[in-house]
């Protein structure tokens, strides 16, 4: 009997998982956006093979869907829009899945009060979203109902001024992310353009954030904090500064919500030229051992192994597979295993897929998948 449990349990687990990927869809200073919105692919998670799942359909939200985040019936979406607030200012949408996962149906759309929002993340309980406005320099909160869909606004957070260190990029505030401590007490907004990460104790039962100046980490002038990540068992933070393609590794208390900066390292090899590189993206494996970066530019993954304490090493640079590596995901199976890594190639129309092995080793399993402009990658 037991080892036909074993055998049963064994049989329906499952061998593939659904990733949605959004995409730009419109033409934009930065990118030359042509995708076709959300678009569904399968992932194998023993051979990392990619696929267009059957059953499977495209959704063409218009325009550039171009961060995601699952819930428990569905996705949420931001759309990114840039021009004249708040006539242009962008939206957030609310799916619950379709037939099957690689399906969706709207189910309704919020406005997000500013422009190019960029980032989205909810709680484990699933009653909130929070939304990061990149070009208007704000982050917004809304409730979210049993159904899925979203309800009122239950924060908003306007920052003025940027630090003029990189007057291209830094001539206002550019907040890049909202992100909950693992606890789920703090929420943490990255301001690229005011070269600080935010800090905020956030009310669960209102949706409420409450700002704390001791809850502020400045970064060194000209970073440009983009995303960051916890480690997931220690008290340690890491901040991806996009502009100067720094790693900072921080100190995290648990009970105050206080970062410090422990020490901060290039994520680009020793004497590559990073005059044309930033960083994107940031992952760090459910077993502590690795974190990874990307660099658009200098089109890599770079790997960092983690010690006991959680201080990183730089070990590599994989090379992506692709131009602009804007966004990658580690994929999770049934048993919590983490084995391959897929890279979102914004400028190659092309996702690939690697294997993860020791220590967060890559390697290219040699399966690609065409997505037009890429950006964005959502296991449900």
């Amino acid at each position: 009997d037991w080892l036909r449990t074993c055998w049963l349990e064994m049989a329906a687990a499952s061998k593939t998982c659904i990733v949605w990927t959004g995409c730009y869809t419109q033409e934009l200073d930065f990118v030359a956006g042509h995708g076709d919105g959300l678009v569904p692919i399968e992932v194998d998670f023993k051979t990392g093979e990619l696929s267009h799942p059957a059953g499977g359909q495209t959704e063409p939200l218009q325009p550039n869907p171009t961060y995601l985040a699952k819930t428990d019936n569905g996705v949420v979406a931001v759309v990114e829009t840039y021009g004249e607030r708040p006539k242009d200012d962008g939206c957030i949408q609310a799916y619950k899945f379709g037939e099957n996962k690689a399906q969706l149906v709207k189910l309704n759309s919020v406005t997000a009060k500013g422009l190019a929002c960029c980032h989205i993340v909810l709680p484990r309980d699933n009653r909130h979203i929070l939304a990061a406005n990149y070009a208007s320099g704000s982050a917004i909160a809304y409730a979210r109902n049993a159904d899925g869909t979203l309800g009122e606004c239950t924060a908003f957070m306007q920052y003025e001024g940027g630090t003029m260190t990189n007057p291209v990029r830094q001539e206002a505030a550019h907040a890049h992310m909202c992100l909950f401590d693992p606890s789920e007490k703090f929420v943490y907004v990255p301001d690229l353009g005011g070269d600080v990460v935010r800090g905020y104790t956030f009310k669960h039962d209102t949706g409420a954030t409450i700002p704390s100046a001791n809850l502020e980490l400045e970064m060194p002038p000209g970073s440009g904090p983009r995303h960051m990540a916890f480690h997931p068992t220690l008290p340690v933070a890491y901040v991806l500064n996009e502009l100067l393609s720094t790693l900072a590794t921080c100190s995290f208390d648990p009970e105050t919500g206080k970062l410090a900066i422990l020490s901060t390292q290039s994520t680009l090899p020793e004497g590559a030229d990073g005059s044309n590189s930033t960083t994107a993206a940031i992952r760090v494996l459910a077993d502590g051992s690795a974190l990874y970066a990307s660099n658009r530019g200098h089109d890599s993954i770079a790997r960092f192994v983690l010690a006991e304490d959680g201080s990183p090493t730089f070990a590599e640079c994989t090379p992506a597979s692709g131009k602009t590596p804007r966004d990658f995901l580690v994929v999770t199976d049934d048993a919590g295993a983490q084995t391959i890594l897929l890279a979102a190639a914004q400028d190659s129309d092309v996702i690939s897929s690697f294997l993860v092995g020791e220590k967060g080793a890559l390697s290219p399993t040699g399966s690609t998948i065409a997505v037009k402009s890429p950006s964005v990658l959502c296991q449900v």
